[in-house]
């Protein structure tokens, strides 16, 4: 409990914790912290503050992402996260580096670890990484518009803080070197584990899909190459529309509470960068069921797309949505393992088979 304009509030007891860690001398106030300053019974309230949260968090001095106190796990992948990050934080593009990590190479050789100047890393250590990566904030929609937006950002973990660029290194040396494949692995001391052995790395990968460029272009490769394939942008509306599509591509492999927040956490965002094309954008109401926001959405995406691309987001899991959506409206709330339409030409109804299969495999 604490008291907000001379009244008594309730809160979880995760952000009391929070709170008190602020306050500690981590992080110098005032606060805008959204489970307060956000009236959750109103529903007016809440449409109207995701028109506006990614304006929020891209203005605030800085963004202080709490993870909860301190475990076993964290007090050993703290440090091997910022100690990886620094090392690539200082390697240039055209750093020979790069190329090595490009090659993928063994995580178990001593010599690729000297050659980066960092510490081997250890299996009980990749233990250690994957379980704090497993934490719950991690696994929040929301995720990517209050670090990417932010002029600084921080993770806060019991007593210690990082800057959320050594994380962003960290998680780039591993896409970029392959080793993120070793946190797919399910290893003997996690098998009490309730979740897939992937879920971890999911969210990890998939944390910094949204960071852009100033001119709009996903930093990362592979975000940028979703976008292309499937939504093929020839307009500034159309690749707004395919930046909200990729973000909710991302979103499928998280969580949330409120089924609508899988659409309306990326269109936070997406309003921010939008420009000219903000008012082209599905307008967010929590007065509207999850259903209708889930065909409102899918309805933007194709006529705003202009093509059929978009139907790769449906997935064959979608019979067993509780919202009985239509066939060609996507459950945005359900994981997916892949995109079957991801590969222009795969499925092209435009070109014989053995066309397709000539150019794509069979």
């Amino acid at each position: 409990m604490i008291l907000c304009n001379g009244k008594q509030f309730e809160i979880e007891e995760n952000l009391f914790r929070a709170i008190i860690r602020l306050w500690d001398g981590l992080t110098d106030g005032p606060f805008w912290i959204d489970a307060i300053c956000i009236n959750q019974e109103d529903l007016a309230e809440r449409s109207a503050q995701v028109q506006i949260m990614g304006d929020i968090y891209a203005k605030a001095i800085g963004v202080a992402v709490w993870l909860g106190e301190h475990d076993e796990a964290s007090r050993v992948a703290l440090p091997i996260i910022e100690m990886v990050g620094t090392a690539i934080d200082e390697i240039e593009i055209d750093d020979p580096k790069i190329g090595i990590m490009r090659s993928r190479p063994p995580f178990d050789d001593p010599s690729i670890y000297s050659i980066f100047s960092i510490e081997p890393i250890t299996q009980s250590e990749w233990v250690c990484i994957y379980k704090f990566f497993s934490r719950t904030w991690f696994e929040r929609v929301w995720i990517v518009g209050e670090i990417v937006l932010a002029q600084e950002a921080g993770f806060i973990c019991g007593d210690v803080e990082i800057d959320h660029s050594k994380v962003f290194s960290f998680v780039n040396f591993l896409t970029l070197t392959g080793w993120d494949a070793y946190l797919w692995v399910p290893k003997p001391s996690i098998e009490e584990e309730e979740e897939s052995p992937n879920t971890g790395v999911q969210r990890l990968l998939t944390m910094h899909m949204g960071d852009m460029d100033s001119s709009g272009n996903f930093k990362s490769l592979v975000t940028q190459n979703v976008l292309e394939n499937l939504f093929a942008p020839q307009t500034p509306r159309q690749k707004v529309c395919g930046q909200l599509g990729v973000l909710c591509i991302a979103n499928r492999s998280r969580c949330a509470t409120d089924a609508r927040d899988f659409i309306y956490a990326p269109l936070a965002f997406v309003l921010r960068l939008a420009g000219d094309e903000r008012d082209s954008l599905p307008k967010p109401d929590y007065k509207m069921s999850a259903r209708e926001v889930f065909i409102d959405t899918a309805s933007y995406f194709l006529s705003t797309a202009g093509h059929l691309g978009p139907l790769s987001f449906v997935y064959y899991n979608n019979r067993n949505s509780p919202l009985q959506l239509p066939s060609w409206v996507p459950a945005f709330n359900m994981k997916v393992v892949n995109l079957p339409l991801i590969s222009p030409g795969v499925y092209n109804a435009t070109q014989p088979w053995g066309e397709s299969s000539r150019k794509y495999g069979s």
